[in-house]
């Protein structure tokens, strides 16, 4: 009955832009199913994005959680949102590598508390997507360094499979092709590694989420995998058969943690245990001890592994 009411387009527009204190989870879900049943009479719709008053993001209309909600009330990013900004502001630099939105390079651009000493990096192949995270950069003011690439093994050109169903979904790989529409284009794709040593980047906090792809743009680090004190990322079944993380740890002597919520769980070889909906790791050189010291006065628990009975 509220979504067939006479201005209700123009209300939900409004809700938009509440202040993030009462964008609650209910206020989300109320205001998502009037908004999932209204006419809205555009594409685009300006909102805080839940992260500050201040801000005014131009997101589409059918994302709702985004238009309604707080990332840090998304079960499945919070605890990684907040790991992201705690770490940064301990880096000189911080990579959103598989931007998207950009909810990770924003947070942490415009992070009042301190964010990273230097730049802000992202990037974003899907052309679409990268054009409205500039967008939404250049209208809000925040310094942060947009590149229109992917990152993979080595420069060039390759090609992106970008999801039309799914946009948070694109991927170098064809991993979403048979769950999603995909259409297939040609994006120019840089190295990790090759970024960092020409802008000669250090001590960096890397948040790696390129649907898939993981094991290329680790590939195409290299030996500059010694610039980055953090890497949080993104672990879905391509990279896990892979054994991406034991690798990683084989390579570089990190230590690797699976990011379950507010728990940071120890993996002593790449095994763990997957608990829905978290996909990401925390890959570094810091030992638990030293983690928990790092982690102290957060909402984050370093937890060792459970011991193997045996068999």
């Amino acid at each position: 009955m509220i979504a067939r009411t006479p201005g209700t387009a123009w209300f939900v527009r409004k809700a938009a832009l509440a202040p993030v204190a009462i964008k609650t989870p209910l206020f989300e879900r109320a205001l998502s199913e009037i908004a999932w049943r209204a006419t809205i009479d555009t594409r685009l719709v300006e909102t805080n994005g839940g992260i500050s008053n201040d801000l005014r993001l131009l997101l589409p209309a059918h994302k709702l959680s985004l238009l309604f909600g707080r990332p840090c009330d998304s079960e499945a990013e919070r605890s990684t949102l907040a790991l992201a900004r705690t770490l940064a502001r301990r880096s000189t630099a911080f990579l959103d590598v598989g931007a998207n939105e950009g909810l990770f390079t924003i947070m942490i651009a415009t992070d009042t508390a301190g964010g990273p000493s230097g730049a802000v990096h992202c990037f974003e192949p899907d052309p679409a997507l990268f054009a409205r995270l500039r967008e939404n950069l250049r209208r809000n003011n925040i310094g942060a360094a947009a590149i229109n690439a992917a990152l993979g093994r080595e420069t060039g050109m390759a090609t992106f499979y970008r999801n039309h169903s799914d946009d948070s979904s694109g991927s170098l790989t064809t991993y979403f092709a048979d769950k999603h529409q995909v259409a297939a284009i040609e994006v120019p794709v840089r190295t990790l590694g090759g970024y960092l040593e020409d802008n000669d980047l250090r001590h960096v906090c890397a948040k790696v989420d390129v649907e898939g792809a993981g094991l290329a743009v680790w590939e195409g680090t290299g030996k500059a995998c010694g610039r980055i004190d953090w890497l949080i990322m993104e672990m879905l079944d391509p990279e896990m058969k892979a054994g991406l993380p034991r690798r990683i740890m084989a390579e570089t002597g990190w230590h690797a943690y699976y990011i379950r919520d507010f728990s940071l769980i120890r993996s002593l070889d790449g095994e763990f245990e997957y608990r829905p909906p978290f996909f990401n790791w925390l890959l570094c050189a810091a030992p638990p001890a030293t983690l928990r010291d790092v982690l102290a006065g957060t909402p984050f628990r370093v937890v060792e592994p459970a011991p193997q009975r045996p068999a």
